[in-house]
């Protein structure tokens, strides 16, 4: 029924919740997929190389992700219940960013134990 008043969008909390967190999470999986596969390559497989190229392989995907996450967090509320309106008036979207752009910074930080650190050595 139309009164003639514009209809108010609410925003899903969950879906709000999930586009400030998912830079985070993503960090967090390429943590622990890069330091689990490397105590396995190191512990069971006695394969440095494996370790290495694990690392590699979860920094590479967990930046591409975030990179996507940055350029597109306001296409992306939408698909998680938050209009775009709403994301940008409310600021949803720059925090999201943000907390993707210092994700980036921890993928990045944590990547790089391959070029510093020797795999299967105390400290990696």
């Amino acid at each position: 029924m139309n009164t003639g008043r514009p209809e108010r969008l609410t925003a899903s909390g969950v879906g709000a919740l999930v586009l400030i967190s998912a830079g985070p999470l993503i960090w967090v999986a390429q943590f622990a997929v890069a330091y689990a596969v490397t105590t396995f390559a190191c512990a069971v497989l006695l394969a440095p190389w494996w370790a290495d190229f694990a690392v590699a392989a979860a920094t590479t995907a967990a930046a591409a992700m975030l990179a996507v996450h940055l350029l597109l967090a306001a296409r992306i509320a939408p698909l998680l219940g938050v209009p775009t309106e709403t994301a940008v008036k409310t600021g949803l979207v720059r925090t999201a960013r943000l907390a993707t752009l210092i994700a980036m910074v921890a993928v990045l930080w944590t990547g790089s134990s391959i070029v510093f650190v020797a795999a299967c050595t105390q400290g990696r």
